[in-house]
């Protein structure tokens, strides 16, 4: 292998590792924020939106 291969090499495993790194992280945060989430009656929701006015 030439040492532009290896270069190469090396730098595509380490950009997937970050990748990976990433992808995983994200998951955590977008399972927090999913819990964050509070659970509304239909009904209560759109009896809310129909007393809703208008800015303009």
């Amino acid at each position: 292998m030439d040492f532009i291969a290896m270069e190469e090499e090396e730098f595509g495993f380490s950009r997937n590792y970050f990748l990976a790194k990433e992808m995983g992280s994200s998951g955590k945060k977008s399972a927090r924020k999913l819990s964050d989430i509070n659970v509304v009656d239909e009904q209560e929701l759109r009896e809310a939106s129909a007393n809703i006015e208008p800015k303009h």
